[in-house]
């Protein structure tokens, strides 16, 4: 549920689940089969996509800070992070 819910990065689910004390064995291969069909870039970029659709009314370099927050508060790696702010701004 929290995948379809509110999509984040692999890394951002796994310290839920085990904050929740669900154990790995439980959890990690479920992960790996979304993750291995759901790319974490992609992932990303429909997040960053539907946030600037809320963004529209502020400026681009503004839109830029709060995008990079969201998406490091969403738990994605910074190589990630700057790709999706560079195809998108």
């Amino acid at each position: 549920n929290e995948l379809n819910l509110r999509p984040g990065s692999k890394r951002l689910l796994r310290s839920k689940l085990i904050q929740r004390g669900i154990k790995s064995e439980i959890f990690e291969p479920i992960l790996d089969k979304f993750y291995e069909k759901q790319d974490e870039t992609e992932i990303a970029l429909q997040i960053a996509k539907k946030f600037l659709k809320t963004q529209r009314d502020t400026k681009k370099d503004k839109q830029k800070e709060k995008l990079v927050r969201h998406l490091l508060n969403k738990g994605f790696d910074w190589e990630i992070i700057d790709w999706v702010v560079k195809e998108k701004l």
